[in-house]
């Protein structure tokens, strides 16, 4: 069964993506099984399954582009820095930080957003190896990237530094430069953020108008069925979201 999409989701995308989606195989799982599917004793073989099809591409990344990789540690946490084979002029002084995706509990540092980056923009790239949940219980992983940020803007310029980072390392760099304003720390260059998961509460715009993407005989979550004129204001939602990092704490 492919993934379904309306009229009005359809006029907003591409051919080319609406034809992709239209063959994705999109099964449906009975929602008293996702429990089992996909609890926490499912991880490691997850995490298994996943890097062995990333690291046949990042691997084939590595050498189509000759980069250099090199493990280190910024206080205590990994890093792998990732040199491209030549440095395009202007960049010699930048970089770019990077924290990786992976819904929190997957992915690594050597993703395939960090190899690109580096290689197609010329750039030496710092990529966190953050300690992934469920071992890491939070705000390690918040802490990990933060202290990382911190010695990053203290040794270099941080108008020289962007950062970067996809999927659910989006969360963590958003929280990563809330906490660091803060903290009064200086704020880098600019942020690319690839789909980053940004809205947490469950009733921003792309939660709610995707929700006819279910199946209908799957039960609809009430909180999405929220009607827009009961949805909290983007006020009310940021210090909702605000408080949920605790980013006094």
């Amino acid at each position: 069964m492919a993934i379904p999409n309306t009229r009005k989701q359809a006029a907003t995308m591409s051919p080319e993506a609406v034809k992709y989606l239209a063959a994705v195989p999109h099964p449906w799982i009975p929602g008293f099984l996702l429990p089992t599917l996909t609890g926490p004793r499912q991880i490691p073989r997850f995490r298994k399954a996943f890097q062995a099809g990333e690291d046949v591409i990042e691997e084939a990344l590595i050498a189509r582009y000759s980069l250099t990789l090199e493990k280190t540690t910024i206080k205590d946490v990994p890093v792998l820095i990732i040199r491209p084979k030549t440095i395009t002029p202007g960049n010699e002084n930048a970089l770019l930080l990077n924290i990786h995706g992976g819904g929190f509990v997957m992915g690594t540092a050597r993703e395939r957003t960090a190899l690109l980056m580096a290689a197609e923009i010329g750039i030496t790239v710092y990529s966190i190896d953050y300690t992934l949940a469920p071992e890491a219980k939070y705000p390690l992983a918040l802490n990990q990237c933060l202290a990382v940020y911190e010695e990053l803007v203290t040794h270099f310029d941080p108008k020289q530094v962007v950062g970067v980072s996809s999927s659910s390392g989006g969360a963590l760099m958003l929280a990563v430069v809330l906490k660091a304003q803060k903290l009064k720390l200086p704020m880098i260059k600019a942020l690319g953020m690839f789909t980053p998961a940004g809205e947490i509460s469950g009733v921003g715009d792309s939660a709610v108008s995707n929700n006819t993407r279910h199946h209908a005989e799957q039960r609809r979550s009430p909180l999405l069925e929220i009607k827009r004129d009961q949805r909290p204001s983007r006020a009310a939602r940021v210090r909702r979201h605000v408080a949920r990092l605790q980013l006094g704490a």
